[in-house]
């Protein structure tokens, strides 16, 4: 579900950049990419103790 929501800014992002609306790093977003997984995994590991 994290990536979705990262994905999802992403793509949110391109289309801003296309439209020229506002100037969006998308860049700045990849290493949510790898991040939200790993963060998502120790939180679940915590909970469950």
């Amino acid at each position: 579900m994290l990536i979705t929501g990262v994905g999802g800014l992403m793509i949110m992002g391109l289309g801003l950049n296309l439209l020229e609306v506002a100037q969006v790093r998308i860049a700045s977003f990849l290493p949510a990419l790898l991040l939200s997984p790993l963060l998502y995994a120790i939180a679940a590991r915590l909970t469950s103790q």
